[in-house]
Order: structure tokens, then sequence, then C-alpha cells
């Protein structure tokens, strides 16, 4: 039987085949004109990883790369590749869908093509097989806040080789805080002399009390060569980089370096960037040498970023220092506007229509709804999927990332077995359920949602390590649902999937929440995954140590995995040892090894342990996830979970 490659994002359509293509030093790599971009970033990265060089042609076998511009039925990003013993045809009517089409190509190899040094006594063979393949939504991308903790560009720029591996298009900068200001200014310079850096920050949760601080500077920022080194990077990747500076609100480390921003410049000279987290009352004061301020910045930002997309933020700005204020109040009033929304929403047509006239857009978080939306405004919608749908419904262009689906700063496991999150809980299994188009859009508005964001929050993210724990899996699960077909999503193949996944982000020198931590190992024909060792994904299953079981289980949103090492080829046959209430019986489950399903239903055991027999599968020798979750809960409480057995 031929093995089905473990790609991830998931192509809308793979056939396999028998036999495989062998990558070797005379492999040639054939491609001509607008074409020879992306077969030299393919032949760069073979090269690190093989050794070798490979040799450039254009005729012949081998690896051969084509666009044809007339290949419309591929759309602007897809691609069709075709392996065959003999040679490899890639082809896409752009240079996006050829570039897409070689992280295909790459996945197709094993895992240590991400090395970035040779690895000798590898096969380098591609397995035969057709794909024809385009994405669902023109954004997918993730969000990296470098405001709050700094985030040095060489993680960035490995940041952006994760998102380029997922087929993400969209790296959005989080870039000006309270906590901290990021970007350089020529014409301000002291928004990074001193709001690049705070004196100290909150060690623990924001809710503990009383509030410890760890007394060590935290800073730094980038020069503007440095974010453009990031733009280039990311362009070579076919990667748009969004930068967002916060205006009206968030603006303590702005404030901080330049007080005469602010509501009340004399009350906020001496003010520090914040050194713990939450919402700062501290929002600039729209008079117009500020927003003149404003638009100095933007110019510079423009300069930088060639994206289409400039984010001011908008969100969350307290209107407590505008209430207060003589002097905002009377602005209102001259401008002749009901409230201070109405001031929110007149700043923010002021940049938008700054950004239109340099041809760029002005994109916000929802609350730049409030008061009226600007012409021409792109909605980012966080807040759940109201502001979205309001968006969307009103004509507006609108990026999904609602929490708490898509927010990565949330935890993914029990809170005693996780580093501090910023309070909530979201499972894999949770986002990739998500879907960006929400059941209550009218059809004829789908047009307007561009796609899907994932957004990383980094006040409980202090490095680059514990950033891509936070990432992976649930990145790679917003990058399935944006690039794969709508309506195929299967849970237990995308873990099989990433479970292999796996490989290419440690390759790649990147962190991940692994799907399971302890190898279990088969000793004298069976290996025994018991509740002990298991790793529990989701807040909705308790683990109870003493009594050697996993309980409660309250939600079909969790579930645990293993990896399991089989010493044999052959079949195995697989049991589970569970117990139930007699009233909480009924509740059904599956159990997953290799991704090869078998459901179960949880009969009635009178609170005594039962072991289950749940049927055969078939595995090769090596390493395999085993994973199992509720599919649908009978009661309040699922089962208690012993252990899941496998026996050849």
């Amino acid at each position: 039987m031929t093995a089905v490659p473990t790609l991830l994002p998931r192509p809308a359509r793979l056939t396999t085949g028998e036999g495989s293509y062998l990558l070797t030093a005379e492999t040639a790599l054939i491609a001509t004109g607008a074409a020879l971009p992306e077969a030299d970033y393919l032949a760069e990265t073979l090269s690190r990883a093989t050794g070798w060089t490979l040799r450039p042609g254009n005729d012949g076998a081998g690896i051969r790369l084509e666009l044809d511009p007339a290949a419309t039925d591929l759309g602007a990003e897809g691609y069709r590749l075709q392996v065959r013993a003999e040679g490899v045809l890639l082809l896409a009517a752009t240079a996006a869908g050829l570039f897409y089409g070689v992280q295909t190509l790459l996945q197709l190899l094993p895992p240590d093509v991400y090395r970035t040094a040779a690895v000798p006594g590898v096969a380098w063979k591609l397995p035969c097989c057709e794909i024809e393949d385009r994405p669902r939504f023109g954004w997918r991308g993730l969000m990296l806040d470098c405001a709050r903790h700094f985030l040095p560009k060489t993680d960035i720029l490995r940041f952006v080789d994760a998102l380029a591996l997922h087929k993400m298009n969209r790296l959005h900068l989080h870039l000006t805080e309270d906590q901290g200001w990021r970007l350089e200014v020529k014409k301000y310079p002291r928004l990074t002399e001193h709001g690049a850096w705070r004196p100290e920050t909150l060690v623990g949760h924001y809710r503990q009390q009383p509030w410890i601080f760890d007394g060590v500077p935290h800073g730094g920022y980038y020069t503007q060569d440095d974010l453009r080194e990031i733009v280039a990077y990311a362009a070579r990747r076919h990667i748009v980089v969004i930068p967002e500076v916060e205006m009206p609100g968030h603006a303590r480390a702005w404030i901080s370096a330049y007080p005469e921003v602010g509501c009340f410049p004399e009350r906020q000279q001496g003010i520090e960037p914040w050194t713990r987290w939450g919402i700062s009352e501290d929002v600039i004061a729209p008079r117009p040498a500020v927003v003149q301020m404003c638009k100095d910045i933007l110019t510079e930002v423009m300069d930088i970023f060639p994206s289409p997309w400039i984010h001011i933020g908008g969100d969350e700005a307290p209107r407590t220092h505008w209430k207060e204020s003589e002097e905002v109040q009377a602005l209102i009033k001259e401008l002749g506007l009901a409230d201070e929304d109405g001031l929110q929403a007149w700043f923010t047509s002021e940049m938008s229509r700054f950004l239109a006239d340099h041809g760029r857009k002005l994109i916000g978080w929802d609350e730049i709804l409030e008061g009226g939306l600007a012409p021409g405004a792109t909605v980012m919608s966080w807040r759940g999927e109201k502001g979205g749908i309001a968006a969307a419904g009103a004509g507006h262009e609108v990026v999904m990332s609602p929490s708490p689906w898509v927010y990565l700063d949330n935890c993914q496991g029990p809170q005693d077995e996780e580093r501090v999150g910023i309070g909530g809980y979201v499972s894999l299994a949770k986002t990739y359920a998500y879907d960006p188009l929400p059941p209550a859009l009218p059809a004829d508005k789908h047009h307007y949602i561009l796609g899907l964001q994932g957004n990383l929050w980094s006040e409980y993210i202090p490095n680059p390590q514990h950033l891509g724990y936070m990432a992976f899996p649930r990145g790679s699960a917003i990058a399935e649902i944006d690039w794969s077909p709508a309506g195929e999503r299967d849970l237990g193949d995308f873990l099989y999937r990433f479970q292999h996944h796996q490989q290419r982000l440690a390759a790649l020198g990147l962190s991940y929440r692994p799907l399971a931590r302890r190898l279990i190992r088969e000793c004298k024909g069976q290996a025994v995954a018991e509740a002990a060792t298991a790793m529990l994904h989701g807040n909705a299953i308790r683990r109870h140590a003493e009594d050697g079981y996993l309980g409660e289980w309250t939600s079909a949103e969790a579930l645990v995995t293993w990896e399991v090492m089989v010493a044999t080829e052959g079949d195995y046959e697989v049991s589970i040892t569970l117990a139930s209430s007699d009233d909480a019986a009924g509740s059904s489950f599956v159990a997953e090894v290799a991704g090869q399903p078998l459901p179960g239903t949880v009969p009635a055991t009178g609170g005594e342990p039962r072991s289950i027999a749940l049927g055969k599968v078939n595995l090769p020798a090596g390493r395999h996830l085993v994973a199992v979750r509720v599919t649908e809960l009978a009661s309040e409480a699922a089962m208690n979970l012993h252990r899941v057995v496998l026996s050849r």
C-alpha cells in the first residue's frame, strides 16, 4: 500500500502513485524567465541540507518549474505538481503559486531538508504523486506582539520561515504598546531612545495580588534598516508584512517619550512605559499638532513597509482622559461631534484619508466601527465575530481574528501543567473547528471575508522558545483552515499529519507544543499508554494522579495523546480501559492510532474500570500517535480513562 504524504496544510487534491523520484547531485533544476527566482529559492534550500549545488538547465529531465499565465484555473496562488520516477513538473500561473508548490515539494522530502547543514546518508526521495492545490482565502496569517516583549530580529526571520512552511502570506507586527515602542522613527527619536525601555516587568499574572516586579529593565527596538530587512526576507517568501502603530490608545510608551501628545502634558511628565499588563488610560489627545505627528510617523512607516494595509490599532482606547480634558471636550464641540466615540471615528477617518492619499488602506481592530467606519477601512474582528459580521454586512473587507478561537496566548492544557497564560483556554481542537465564514453572515457577503489570522499577544510570552510553544500546533491548524477546502477537515487526520510535521518544525529550529511528551515503547508484544503519561489538550479533563485515571472530561474540545513505539510491523489489537457511573454512560468517543479511527461508546461500568476491545490497526514499525477524544457527550462528564493498550 502506498503511504499518503503527510502534508500540512492538506492540499485540495492529492493522488498517490507507485515509486519515487530520487534527487541526486546530478539532478537538473529547470526554469526560465520569471520562474527563476523560485527555482533559485528551491536550489538554495536544497543545497543547505544536501550539500549539493543543483545544476541549472533549460531542458531535459529533472525538476522543472513552469509559469503559465493561461493556467487561470489555478488562481493567483495555486499550483499543479506532478512527481514521476523520471522527473518532476511544477506548474503555476504566478510566481506565488510556484512558491507554494515549492513548499509542498519540500514537505514531500525527508524532514531533514529544513536543516541548515548537510545531512549525510539521507535518501532524498519524492514519492510519486499528483497534486492540484489552491488556497481558500487570500489572507492567511499570524500576528506577533513585539511590543510587550521584544523579539529579536533573527527570531522574526525564523518565524517568517515558519509562515512560509505553512503557506501563510501575512505577518502582522504589533510594534507599539503601553509597555514599549519598537519602531525607529527618525523625526521623533525619543520614541525609541526612551519609549523602547521599561524599568521592570510584572512577574506572574496580572490578577495575582500583590504585584511583584522583576526589577530588570526590558526593551529593544528595530531600526528602519532592521525592518526593511524583515520586509525583504518576507517578500522573498511572498509574505506581506503589515505594521501596526497603535493610536489613539495603548499609547503610554509614546507619551512617556513625548508628554505633549497626551491629554495632560504637565501631569504626564516623567511617566515611564508601563511595567504591568492591562489597559492604560493614557491616550493621545487628537489636537492638530498630535494629528500631524501621527501623519509624520505613518509617513515613515509607509516608507519602510510597502504593505497595502497599514494597521493603526484603534482598540481599547479608554475615554477617561478625553472626558476629563477641557481641551478635548472643546475639540469635540468644535468638530460638531456627539461624544468621545465620535471623536475616535473622526480621528480614524483622518488617518484613513491620509493613508488613502498615499495609496494605502487603513486596517484596525473592530473598535473602529464605533461612531461610524471610515470609507475603505478594513476591519480586524477580534471581539468574537460580531464586528466582522457588521463590517462585511456594510460592504467592508474583514479579517477574522476572533477571541477566543485564534487567540494563541490562551493556555492549551490544564493551568497546573502549563506556563501562566492570559487567563483562558483554547485547545487545539477548538481552534481547528473554527470557520472564518460565520453562519450569520449571508452568502452574498462572504467575499468580504479576506481570511483568518491568529494572534500571539506577548504579555505572557517572554521569549522565542515560548512563542513557538504557543504558536504551534494551533498556528498550523489556522494555516489549514485558511488554505484547505471547506468542509473537509478531520481532526484525527490533522493530528496524524502534525505528528510528522513536528519533525519539520524541529529541523527548522522552531519550538512547538508536542502532541506527546514521553515515548512509550512496546514491551513483550504490548505498548501500554497509561493515563499518567498522557498529554492533555484543553482544560476539560482532570488528571487524577493518585488514582491513575483522567476524569471529568466535560467537553468534546479536549483530547489526550501519547506517542508509542512499536517494534514490529503488523496488526495490533487496540483496547481501552475506562470507567463511568451508570447514569453517565452513553457518550461517544474515538481512539485514533496513526490516524486510523476506532470509535466507541462509553458503557455503564458501575464506576469500576473495564477494558473494552476497539478493533485492529495495521502499523509499520516505528513511532505512532495515539489520541482519544470524546465526540458526543451524553452527560456532564464522559468517562474516567485509565489506559490504552496496543497488543500483537
